[in-house]
């Protein structure tokens, strides 16, 4: 619920909505499958992709997960948990830190290091933040969310599939 976060009058459309997930989520798995064919050839460049990726998904659920507790504690929510929680605690954070152990271990070059950087910010402008820009100015309900899924129990539909 990133569009609870980001204070949106209307979170089942903007700024996140079905088609912002996909532009993310496949664009950056594309891109990631990339990164990984030319992994031989850019080890350490794709070992920061890992390091940085793993480490702000955490960072980014753990935040959530604080925003959603604080707004829903008093209708029942206990935990911090929330969508991807599990998977940034039981996966990437140690996959991260692995990679961080690896790479102090490497003749990593700045440029290596900047490389990998510059990938994850195509990710975060390119894939995320340009698309939530879109969606902000267009609020097209065409691609709207059909259901608050985890956080229905704690926040039920109002207003119909579209919210707005």
């Amino acid at each position: 619920m990133n569009n609870l976060g980001q204070k949106s009058d209307r979170p089942m459309v903007y700024p996140q909505n079905m088609l912002t997930n996909m532009i993310t989520n496949l664009g950056a798995e594309i891109l990631f499958i990339v990164v990984l064919i030319f992994a031989d050839y850019i080890p350490n460049t794709t070992v920061v992709v890992v390091i940085l990726f793993g480490y702000a998904e955490c960072i980014h659920h753990t935040m959530d997960g604080i925003r959603m507790y604080r707004r829903y504690a008093g209708k029942g929510k206990r935990t911090i948990y929330g969508p991807g929680t599990i998977t940034s605690y039981a996966g990437l954070i140690q996959l991260s830190t692995y990679g961080l152990v690896w790479l102090t271990k490497q003749n990593i070059a700045a440029s290596e290091v900047f490389a990998g950087v510059g990938i994850i910010l195509f990710v975060v402008i390119g894939l995320i933040l340009i698309p939530f820009i879109i969606s902000r100015r267009v609020q097209s309900k065409r691609f709207a969310f059909s259901s608050n899924g985890y956080f229905e129990k704690y926040e039920p539909m109002q207003g119909g599939k579209n919210n707005g």
